[in-house]
């Protein structure tokens, strides 16, 4: 198999700009007037990832795979590290020639990434494609992109998909994304599996994301940070970036999700 060097990979080209329409903003407008986001994020619970145990693992995950996507350097096992946070069992490929390229040479954050921000979903896509990357779905690909950059990027997975998107009725609350999540067979977890709309569904994710993480900030809602996300200099305090909202999102959603596997068209 022959191995793709990064200039070949393709930025965007095949992105579109995302549509973010004024009715989609309302929703979000009235969610967040509805619901306490920042009480969420206190709710929020993975493992022993809790607010009252400042999120220990996230932590440390968002210090060592940002430092390393600021250089270009994340690697295979911290991609392993990623997976093995999320319950995920499968093996995994990601070879030396991947780059995430979310970052200029001087360390700053690609104008065009921020601007459109499936490219990065896009860029992981197409080498996935080619054989670089291998044993990540969807779910993991963005895990590897909300440590990666978490001021910039959040997580999507099938609880957030079941309750925002499609594929559930029974839990469905909002009708936000496209996205369909489908119950995998017998004990196996629900999944996102490949589908048209990926990765331009992303780029409206991470736009929701932002919407309401500047909507808050402008309305004075603080985040409650734990001290040493503040101490490390990976958020200043109070100001909800991408990561903090998919957190409080992801809480609401496990408040939702309906046990049952109920049939997936």
């Amino acid at each position: 198999m022959r191995l793709v060097k990064r200039s070949e990979v393709k930025l965007g080209r095949k992105t579109k700009m995302i549509e973010f329409c004024q009715e989609l903003k309302e929703s979000l407008k009235d969610f967040a007037k509805k619901h306490d986001l920042a009480e969420l994020y206190r709710k929020y619970s993975w493992k022993n990832d809790t607010w009252t145990n400042d999120f220990p693992s996230i932590l440390n995950l968002e210090k060592d795979v940002g430092e390393k996507a600021k250089r270009n350097l994340v690697k295979e096992e911290d991609v392993r590290r990623v997976v093995k946070w999320g319950g995920g069992t499968l093996k995994v490929r990601w070879c030396e020639t991947v780059r995430l390229s979310l970052y200029d040479e001087r360390g700053h954050f690609k104008k065009e990434v921020g601007e459109h921000p499936s490219i990065a979903a896009q860029i992981l896509k197409e080498q996935k494609e080619k054989g670089l990357i291998s044993g990540l779905g969807i779910t993991y690909l963005t895990k590897v992109l909300r440590f990666a950059a978490p001021s910039e990027f959040g997580a999507i997975d099938s609880r957030i998909v079941r309750v925002f998107g499609q594929g559930d009725n029974n839990s469905k609350q909002q009708n936000w994304l496209s996205l369909t999540a489908c119950p995998g067979e017998g004990e196996q977890r629900w999944a996102i599996r490949e589908q048209s709309t990926w990765p331009k569904e992303y780029g409206k994710w991470i736009k929701m994301l932002r919407f309401l993480a500047n909507l808050l900030s402008s309305e004075n809602s603080c985040c409650p940070h734990r001290e040493p996300f503040i101490e490390s200099g990976l958020r200043q305090k109070g100001v909800w970036v991408c990561a903090d909202v998919e957190m409080a999102l992801f809480a609401y959603a496990s408040q939702h999700i309906n046990l049952r596997k109920p049939y997936c068209p």
